[in-house]
Parts: C-alpha cells; sequence; structure tokens
C-alpha cells in the first residue's frame, strides 16, 4: 500500500518536475542560442501566432509590460523581431519575426521539442495521457 502524500508534498513535486524541465530548457537555450527563456517564448509565440502587439506578446508568455519591453529591445538589437505601428492605433506597437528570427526560432523550437519528448520519454504513453488529465485539471479555472 502506497503512502498518502499531503498536498505540499504533492506540490514539492510537482516543482521539483517543473524545475528540472526548465534547467534543462535554459541550458539549451543559452548554449545553443544565446539567449534566455524568456526571449525563447517571445519568438515562439511569434511564430505561432505572428505578429502581435507588444502587451499581448507579454500575456501569453507571462512577462510584466517592463520585462517584455526589455525582451523586444533585446531582441530588436540581435535582428530577430522587427517593430511596426499598428495602422488603427498609431499608439499600438506591432512584432513581428524578421527572417533570421524565424529561422533561429524554427532550428531552436525543433531542437526544444526534442528536449521535451526526451523529458517525458520515461512515462509510457498510458503514464502520460494520465499525467496530462490530472495536469489539466490542476490548472482548470474553477
Amino acid at each position: 500500500m502506497e503512502a498518502r502524500l499531503s498536498g505540499p508534498q504533492i506540490c514539492y513535486l510537482l516543482h521539483r518536475a517543473a524545475w528540472g524541465v526548465a534547467a534543462e530548457e535554459r541550458r539549451l537555450i543559452h548554449e545553443n542560442y544565446g539567449m534566455g527563456r524568456s526571449d525563447f517564448h517571445v519568438l515562439e509565440t511569434l511564430l505561432i501566432r505572428g505578429p502581435l502587439p507588444v502587451s499581448a506578446i507579454g500575456r501569453k508568455v507571462l512577462l510584466t509590460s517592463g520585462s517584455i519591453t526589455t525582451a523586444v529591445v533585446r531582441l530588436e538589437k540581435r535582428g530577430f523581431v522587427g517593430r511596426s505601428r499598428n495602422p488603427n492605433d498609431r499608439r499600438i506597437s506591432v512584432i513581428e519575426l524578421t527572417r533570421i528570427g524565424r529561422e533561429t526560432i524554427e532550428a531552436a523550437d525543433v531542437r526544444h521539442a526534442e528536449m521535451l519528448e526526451n523529458q517525458i520519454s520515461r512515462l509510457s504513453d498510458a503514464e502520460k495521457s494520465q499525467l496530462a488529465k490530472l495536469l489539466q485539471k490542476l490548472v482548470e479555472k474553477r
């Protein structure tokens, strides 16, 4: 019979698992592309969603307005993104991938997906399905 785990014990295990994946993600992105996770996730969001206002990117990647602005400036300096004004509201900057930004994030995204697959490969298909259902239940809004 397995010992019953408390809420804090389960949350600790969730935290450790997420931290381990995040640490490997940080290493992969930094060593291969010279960027941090925030910059990677900004580029990934633009790859998936297309051009977006700065504030929308920040909401998608969970960055404050100050942090997303700093990330966009960093990515602009590296030539990965470009900025234009929204023709309907000139106060709003729209960010989009440049050619080099698209090429970089497409390559990085493949390696990132491989790393994530490797991280979860110890689980059987049934365990992956069960874990996904349980995690979804935890993140659903009440």
